[in-house]
């Protein structure tokens, strides 16, 4: 799976086979190693994808979140991906967690200039991000 697309990837995300790991009332829990590579010219430091799990007739019938980070140009990463569905999936859409450009929030620099008056104020600096 090329993401966001096939003409200009990202990533790409290859979702090995699924593995039941566990059931409880009426939930099965899966797992499957996705191997998650930078097709990008830049590193990406955090990039968070919420993966939809679809049964033969396209209905959600699971989903789980997918966090990728400190991943280097063309650099891959395998990474465990564990989720509860109601059946077995036998395809996936992925979305990303991401602002109205389509750009991971996680992966958009932003400048920042600081002027304080009166000068030499101290800065107290705090990251919060959006789920």
């Amino acid at each position: 799976m090329l993401w966001p697309n096939a003409e200009k990837p990202t990533l790409k995300l290859t979702f090995g086979k699924f593995q039941q790991v566990g059931a409880y009332a009426g939930q099965i829990s899966l797992m499957s190693q996705v191997m998650v590579e930078n097709m990008s010219g830049k590193p990406i430091p955090r990039a968070s994808f919420t993966v939809y799990l679809l049964d033969k007739g396209k209905v959600r019938i699971g989903d789980g979140v997918l966090n990728v980070s400190d991943l280097g140009v063309g650099q891959q990463a395998k990474i465990a991906f564990q989720f509860r569905s109601i059946g077995v999936p036998v395809s996936l859409n992925l979305r990303a967690r991401n602002d109205a450009e389509g750009v991971p929030t996680s992966m958009r620099t932003v400048s920042l200039k600081v002027i304080s008056i009166p000068s030499g104020a101290n800065l107290k600096w705090m990251i919060t991000t959006r789920v």
